[in-house]
């Protein structure tokens, strides 16, 4: 008889310095699907995980039983009805589909809400509750912080590998078949370390020193007799939790797994100074990409990323743009009533605007308003719907300031593209993002630049209110230059 796999996913990334609150009418507006139907509608052969665990359980003739897809752009801390909807909804849809022989959870690993301050491990103890000793996968983001009670409540823990996040498909896949082996009687061991350490995600770049040294040594382990995965989660550091820290993740057969995850620890903690990164003001960055000899320079906004739950509303850089009169510059505003206000004025006419945080005054014209909803075309989650809402593109002294009424993720160049905007034709693009814009522009930037501003996503960490990660940890704290290993709980 075909295995019957769940399989369910709940995403959000919390920073905790963020203000307001995510609600349920957010995750509503970025991605909410409940029941089989939905969720294949939505997220059948897109590049998601969900999208990369269906199809592999197709090709193994299994069962698949989706039960909930919900996801909200990263943003402050959720809202107690919102997640209690969520779980309620899924714990239901998981315990109507009994008996399953499985389950999967894509998760991201990093969501903190009002009344659970790790509620993805109170999600997996609850669904042990219900399926028993069948066996539970959970898939992770990069940046998740893990819990004890999701670590110790699955069999086994994957998380993705690449920064920018473009293999979500396939460690979705990877994900299933741990689960249909597992059925099948392979059920793997796992081990993992907690290191006390904080990153930032400048450092995270898959492709950079340390990650990718880090990466190979992992993907040296997993070529080894006895290991499955090997992996790292190196944590986001903007939710105020005790869970903060950089977990290694490592499935294979015990011994050999304890061996590798402790390895892998040690060589993360010898590294830790590689991590740190330099930014540029941005009176500084600006000058710098209008002195470069060809274009588009990219200008990233690291403390301003939306991708990091940032408002996406900083005006640092566009002031330094209007100062230095540096035509042929693109930037995205989220500012939603200055966007209903041009919107209101329509294409073709002349406003004068505040836009930003702190305001910033702007003169131009109104050369395109649309209420915008796209696939993604890139590597990012190819084929994931994206709702920009209101639009409106204002030229300005040369510079063209895009006002959305939703913050955006510029995780794809398709944001700018669907409101007549080439990127590789312009001097400079403003992005407020880390490291995931290379998914969209990396191909086409001639330079990029991260810039220093204010905001809930800067890299200077020690800048941040902490109140409740275990102390201490680096680099807010004097460290040894040596650990045991890292720690277990």
């Amino acid at each position: 008889m075909a295995p019957r796999v769940a399989l369910a996913s709940v995403w959000h990334e919390t920073n905790t310095f963020a203000p307001g609150r995510t609600s349920l009418e957010d995750f509503h507006a970025h991605r909410y699907a409940s029941g089989s139907k939905a969720v294949l509608a939505r997220l059948g052969g897109t590049g998601t995980e969900l999208g990369g665990a269906l199809e592999t359980l197709r090709a193994a003739g299994a069962v698949s039983i989706p039960l909930v897809a919900a996801a909200a752009i990263p943003g402050p801390i959720v809202a107690a009805e919102a997640w209690s909807t969520i779980r309620d909804d899924l714990l239901y849809r998981l315990d109507a589909a009994m008996p399953v022989d499985g389950l999967l959870l894509c998760l991201h690993g990093a969501m903190v809400a009002e009344d659970a301050a790790d509620p993805e491990s109170d999600l997996v103890q609850a669904a042990r509750e219900i399926i028993g000793e069948r066996p539970l996968v959970t898939v992770l983001d990069l940046h998740a912080n893990p819990g004890e009670g999701l670590l110790e409540g699955a069999d086994a823990t994957i998380a993705y590998d690449t920064y920018p996040h473009v293999d979500a498909a396939e460690r979705g896949s990877e994900g299933a078949s741990l689960v249909l082996g597992a059925i099948a009687g392979d059920r793997p061991g796992f081990a993992w370390r907690r290191l006390p350490l904080l990153t930032c995600p400048l450092g995270q770049a898959s492709a950079d020193q340390p990650m990718d040294e880090l990466l190979a040594l992992a993907h040296a382990w997993e070529a080894r007799p006895g290991i499955t995965a090997a992996g790292f989660a190196p944590g986001y550091a903007y939710a105020d939790v005790p869970r903060l820290g950089f977990t290694v993740l490592v499935c294979g057969e015990a011994g050999e797994a304890e061996a590798c995850a402790g390895e892998l620890a040690a060589a993360v903690w010898e590294r830790r100074g590689a991590f740190e990164r330099s930014l540029a003001s941005p009176e500084t960055a600006v000058a710098e990409a209008l002195g470069a000899p060809h274009g588009p320079v990219v200008l990233c906004e690291v403390s301003d990323n939306v991708g990091g739950g940032a408002p996406g509303d900083s005006s640092a850089i566009l002031a330094a743009l209007i100062e230095a009169e540096a035509g042929g510059a693109v930037i995205v505003l989220h500012a939603p009533e200055a966007a209903g206000a041009a919107a209101d004025a329509g294409a073709g006419a002349r406003v004068a605007l505040e836009v930003g945080r702190p305001p910033v005054a702007i003169a131009g014209t109104v050369r395109l308003v649309e209420d915008v909803t796209y696939r993604r075309s890139g590597p990012y989650m190819k084929g994931e719907e994206v709702d920009m809402g209101c639009c409106a593109v204002v030229v300005a002294g040369g510079i063209e300031v895009i006002l959305t009424s939703r913050r955006v993720m510029p995780f794809d160049a398709d944001h700018v593209r669907v409101l007549g905007i080439e990127p590789a034709e312009r001097r400079i693009v403003v992005t407020k993002g880390a490291i995931a814009w290379r998914a969209a522009f990396g191909e086409i930037a001639e330079r990029a630049i991260a810039v220093d501003s204010p905001g809930v996503c800067t890299c200077n960490l020690a800048t941040l209110p902490y109140e409740h990660v275990r102390r201490p940890i680096a680099p807010l704290d004097d460290m040894p230059d040596r650990l045991s290993a890292g720690s277990r709980g």
